[in-house]
């Protein structure tokens, strides 16, 4: 009895039981808005995003004209913003040349709902990690608040372009 204790299951049920708290409602509410993302996305261009977010990131990381432009805009937009501007074109553009190239014919096989819910999240967690390491840490960490750890730290954008590596091989349905 004393193993239960330790364990708090009282608490545990109760935090379980109330889903209506404002943290878990959102946590459901972005579970959901990426389960219908991976929905609407589907497998191939799912995987030719991702796949677009790591050219975006080094083209971006890569672009020499980076000063001149931050020079040459007003003062009132941060040099950071310049720099997520810059990627989020790269990868639109990224995304739409590997899409209509002849990658797209690359067949990963049919993906079962599981498999697109989590290359959809890899998507949106790298695609956010990559943004958070743009912006000034002490910017991102009052923004981010509890997100920092998992998404805005350089231990997070590491770990989230690993894991998209990583998990792409296991994506191929076995006939």
């Amino acid at each position: 009895m004393d193993v239960l204790k330790s364990f708090n299951l009282a608490g545990f049920s109760e935090s379980v039981g109330n889903l209506t708290s404002p943290k878990q409602l959102f946590i459901l509410l972005g579970c959901v808005a990426i389960f219908l993302y991976g929905m609407s996305i589907g497998k191939t261009r799912a995987l030719m995003s991702l796949l677009a977010i790591y050219v975006a990131l080094t083209l971006t990381n890569l672009f020499p004209f980076l000063d001149s432009i931050t020079d040459a805009v007003p003062e009132s937009l941060e040099p950071y913003m310049i720099k997520v501007s810059l990627f989020l074109v790269i990868y639109v553009c990224a995304f739409f040349t590997l899409y209509r190239s002849s990658l797209k014919r690359l067949s990963m096989g049919e993906m079962g709902i599981p498999k697109v819910m989590l290359v959809s999240l890899l998507q949106v967690g790298f695609t956010a990690s990559v943004v958070a390491s743009f912006i000034p840490e002490a910017i991102a960490e009052n923004s981010l608040r509890i997100a920092y750890p998992f998404i805005g730290t350089p231990i997070s954008l590491f770990c989230w372009s690993l894991v998209s590596l990583v998990i792409l091989p296991l994506m191929k349905e076995r006939r």
